[in-house]
């Protein structure tokens, strides 16, 4: 994977976990049907607990992101999770 799709991939990503976090998107979803998708126990589940899950979510994805810079290996391993096995 190229580290310009690296990054694009990451800013995707973030734009997704930022709208949960700061915009509002927790409490947008909570108590939706999307996340009975996610998890059977998704009526327990509360804006502030996804907002936290959603702070875990941004901390390792940078970490994860970081890394894919300098280790282009990381970005092998994230490529394969994709399930495609081609090289973007």
């Amino acid at each position: 994977m190229s580290v310009e799709v690296w990054i694009g991939a990451y800013l995707i990503e973030m734009l997704f976990w930022v709208w949960i976090v700061f915009l509002g998107g927790a409490d947008r979803i909570e108590g939706s049907f999307v996340l009975d998708f996610v998890w059977t126990l998704s009526s327990r589940i509360d804006a502030e607990m996804i907002r936290f899950v959603g702070w875990i979510v941004m901390f390792m994805t940078t970490a994860w992101f970081i890394l894919g810079l300098f280790v282009p290996l990381a970005r092998l391993v994230f490529e394969a999770t994709l399930g495609s096995g081609s090289r973007l």
